[in-house]
């Protein structure tokens, strides 16, 4: 029976959807048909029924993705399916969706009529969104009924954001105008039959001449439309400027649009000069990520002048839009465009390679320019929001916005700041100077100033605020704290200077906060922190110091036996200290990304309480199964980008995972410094070690290759460099060569940019090397993926000058001359030159060696030029030069025979 045709024609479809699609957070709703669901069931019996509900009926109803507040296509429709599927299990109504690219949407959540709901994401493997390689899923979860509402939010990768849009089933999308036009269809319908029942002769003539009419109008009207298509409007242009509208539609289908109307203005600036027609677009959406833009002329795709456009954002030191401008002819006839954009697949590497044909990681759409153009230019629709958008804030207004402003006089006095009281929230107010602020009163308990413009913190800024408990300075552009700026505040218990540009802090920066439990310095440029920097806290539980330079972690800490959590990853700290195991209560250890070599032996014949450890992307050579002693409540273990040999294996019986592949250490990255000059090689490159890691899809079933052999075959013929570039990846190293100075601290002498040709091998020239000087080479590796910017690794490699053999060895002569000669005074000076060797004599003889060993090598090579040079499966030892080798050591004895001759004849 197909239980389909039983379900009453009426049933709609909804869901709502929280997606991106080109940058543009989007909300998906899909809306519920107002008839209630029926079931024509005159005819069946309970038993069939039940047959129905056991036989799990499944309903495919056809959605579209809109805009959270219009009813205007969203780009978000080109990342899911455009289907959803209602089905019936064990009484229970699902809906599932299919998502084209689950790799990038993490965090999954849906609300079925404003309640959570619980969804299962099943893998489906490889999919294709705008030609571009992704990962698919199917979104499942329980539904009270078909066409509820149901909104999606998830966090989406390339944007580092959450977001949302609507879907809407097909058949809902119908208007009121268009429901009140049926239901008067239907009732002419209904008098129309009784019509045919009292005069059915009469009504048949009438529909008769219905139809012919219908018929003529139809003719008309496409006649009218194609003769106003061929309309030539803009050929005759006189020079000036003019506006233009456009509309841009799919090349496969004319009739729907493209979601590229949403990425631009919806006017085009038009500029005709002595005949040529120039045309200017305004980017307003996903500036960053839209990498070229240009519309074909005589099915040639010319280069547009690309610009910025509006101010830069002080935060991301990026524009908000872009301008594209180009010369276009005949805009009387539609054109085809392309565009290159990181949502859609796109590269900055692909830039240029683009034809009328071959559009490869561009894609194409086609553009109509509208007839109704006007001459003259009034400015784009959204100049003024954009040129708006990086404005300086005003802390004035924005204290107003709060309700400080009691006497509603326009202005926020000094006496109405001081009666403040509780908490004071100014962020996101991109506010640059708070000096005002000093006027805060101590009933002042949190103040929150993250989020905006501030460079500078006037000195005693927050002296008033002594019952203050919580400050947040974060995301600002705060270059240095001044000395006591943090003095006054006793009870402060939580600081957060996360993401700002500090390089140093001052001393004894958070000595008079003994109620600080909780501070965080993340992302600033911090070098070093003093030892004694929290000796004072004793109550802290929480430090984050990550993404910084520093190169050790303060001996203070140890002391802190209340700590919680220390995070401190990306840094540069080369060794864990021994008595970590003394921090009791620390659960959260995160020290991934830094240069650490090894793992203390106290730390691993003790024991501690850790339950999150994070050792990845560091240096470590070895990790003992004693790990899993001294830290038996981690579950997860994660060794990737080391550079171990042999891999920890996590006990048997137990439910612990390592996850150690790959490792740095096949790259073999080796740093030599000799005779001024700094050369580095390895055997695999970084982008080796990228590929190995992000080209297998273990999700998909791939296995992780377990050595060089196994990566070689996974490269299948193909370079690194091609298998990320088709997957989205665009690498990018950074060679940094440092040198360790005086007070024993690297210094960068020379920084080196590889983002394309894998190479595995360089030098530079240092002219002031020196015996003893010791350096160092950073491979920082980072990669762009669909326009976000991503950390990998950094490899590092060490070396140190060593004095030269003769130097050394003409200081042990003398040494033992010297101590010969103390020893033995009664032996005279001339005996003791017959003893030893001429010096002088000796480097002459051994001049002489050497040019009759370089005249029998030239004689040699005109018969050796044939002999080629293969490597040694072991040592590596060319032929050609061993055999050389032999030679010269051969002649080099027979030349110190014939000395030896000489010398007797004289």
């Amino acid at each position: 029976m197909d239980i389909i045709k039983n379900l009453n024609k009426g049933v709609g479809a909804a869901a709502t959807a929280i997606i991106i699609i080109g940058g543009t957070p989007q909300v998906v709703h899909a809306a519920t048909n107002n008839k209630p669901n029926v079931i024509e069931a005159k005819q069946i019996s309970k038993s069939i029924e039940k047959e129905i509900m056991n036989e799990s009926p499944v309903q495919k109803i056809k959605i579209q993705a809109l805009k959270l507040n219009k009813d205007e296509p969203s780009m978000a429709g080109q990342y899911i399916e455009n289907e959803v599927t209602y089905t019936e299990e064990n009484g229970k109504i699902y809906c599932s969706l299919k998502i084209l690219a689950s790799d990038w949407m993490n965090d999954i959540k849906v609300k079925v009529n404003g309640d959570e709901a619980k969804c299962q994401l099943k893998d489906i493997g490889k999919t294709e969104v705008f030609g571009a390689e992704h990962k698919g899923a199917i979104l499942k979860f329980e539904v009270p009924k078909i066409n509820p509402d149901i909104k999606l939010n998830m966090f989406v990768v390339p944007m580092n954001s959450k977001v949302e849009f609507r879907i809407v089933g097909e058949e809902n999308k119908k208007t009121d105008k268009e429901n009140n036009q049926k239901e008067t269809n239907t009732n002419s319908k209904k008098n129309d039959v009784v019509a045919e029942q009292n005069n059915k002769a009469n009504t048949e003539k009438v529909k008769d001449k219905e139809v012919k009419n219908e018929d003529t109008q139809k003719k008309e009207e496409k006649t009218e439309a194609k003769d106003s298509s061929k309309e030539k409007v803009f050929d005759n242009l006189e020079d000036g400027v003019y506006t233009l509208t456009f509309r841009a539609y799919k090349i496969e289908n004319p009739a729907e649009d493209s979601m590229l109307n949403n990425f631009f203005d919806k006017k085009a600036k038009l500029e005709v000069k002595d005949g040529k027609k120039t045309i200017t677009f305004l980017n307003i959406c996903f500036a960053d990520g839209l990498y070229d833009f240009r519309i074909e002329t005589n099915k040639i795709f010319k280069e547009s002048q690309i610009s910025d456009y509006g101010n830069k954002n002080p935060d991301t030191e990026k524009y908000p839009a872009k301008l594209f401008k180009m010369e276009i002819d005949d805009l009387d006839s539609d054109h085809k465009g392309c565009v290159l954009a990181g949502p859609m697949g796109g590269k900055l590497s692909d830039y240029g390679k683009v034809t009328y044909d071959k559009a490869n990681n561009y894609k194409t759409v086609m553009f109509k320019f509208n007839k109704d153009f006007a001459k003259g230019w009034n400015g784009f629709d959204s100049s003024e929001s954009i040129l708006k958008e990086n404005d300086n804030g005003n802390l004035n207004k924005a204290l107003i916005e709060i309700g400080l402003d009691t006497d509603k006089d326009g202005t926020v006095s000094v006496k109405e700041l001081s009666e403040a009281k509780g908490r004071v929230d100014l962020s996101k107010k991109k506010i640059t100077d708070i000096s005002q602020l000093k006027a805060l009163g101590p009933e002042v308990t949190e103040l929150d100033l993250s989020g905006n413009r501030i460079e500078q913190l006037p000195k005693g800024i927050f002296d008033n605020l002594t019952q203050l408990t919580y400050l947040d300075l974060r995301v600002n552009k705060i270059k240095e704290l001044p000395d006591g700026i943090f003095d006054k505040l006793v009870n402060l218990k939580k600081v957060y200077l996360e993401r700002n540009k500090l390089e140093t802090l001052p001393k004894g920066v958070f000595d008079k906060l003994p109620n600080l439990e909780t501070v965080v310095l993340a992302t600033n440029n911090i070098k070093h922190l003093d030892d004694d920097v929290f000796k004072n806290n004793k109550k802290l539980k929480f430090i984050d110091v990550s993404q910084n330079e520093i190169d050790s972690i303060p001996t203070t800490m140890l002391e802190l036996n209340d700590l919680e959590t220390f995070c401190a990853k990306q840094n540069r700290i080369e060794i864990i200290p021994q008595n970590l195991t003394k921090l009791k209560n620390l659960t959260w250890l995160d020290l991934a990304s830094n240069y650490i070599e090894e793992i203390p032996e106290e730390i691993l014949n003790g024991k501690n309480n850790v339950k999150y450890l994070y050792l990845a992307e560091n240096m470590l050579k070895e990790v003992p199964n004693k790990i899993f002693e001294a830290f038996p409540n981690v579950n997860s273990y994660d060794f990737v980008f080391n550079n171990l040999k042999t891999m920890p294996k996590a006990p048997e019986g137990t439910k612990k995972t390592v996850n150690a592949l790959p490792q740095k250490s096949p790259m073999n990255l080796k740093l030599e410094v000799k005779d001024g000059e700094i050369k580095w090689n390895e055997e695999l490159s970084a982008f080796d070690i990228l590929a190995w890691q992000r080209t297998t899809h273990s999700i998909l079933g791939e296995k992780m290759p377990e050595n060089v052999e196994e990566y070689k075959k996974h490269l299948n013929g193909k370079t690194a460099l091609e298998l990320l570039n088709k997957e989205g990846y665009e690498p990018k190293l950074k060679i940094i060569i440092q040198k360790k100075d005086k007070d024993g601290k690297f210094k960068t002498i020379k920084e080196i940019i590889n983002d394309g040709n894998g190479s595995t091998v360089g030098s530079i020239k240092d002219p002031e090397m020196k015996a003893n000087d010791e350096y160092r080479i950073l491979e920082e590796l980072r990669t762009n993926f669909y326009g976000d910017d991503q950390y990998v690794f950094t490899n590092v490699a060490h070396a140190k000058v060593e004095e030269s053999k003769k130097n050394s060895t003409s200081t042990s002569n003398k040494q033992k001359e010297n101590n010969k000669n103390s020893k033995e005074n009664k032996i005279d000076d001339s005996s003791n030159k017959a003893d030893q060797p001429n010096e002088k004599k000796k480097e002459q003889d051994k001049r002489e060696q050497q040019n009759k060993v370089t005249n029998a090598e030239s004689k040699s090579n005109k018969k050796a030029t044939s002999i080629k040079e293969k490597k040694l499966p072991q040592t590596g030892m060319p032929v050609g030069s061993g055999l050389l080798a032999t030679l010269g050591s051969a002649i080099s004895g027979m030349g110190v025979v014939l000395m030896r001759k000489n010398r007797k004849k004289k």
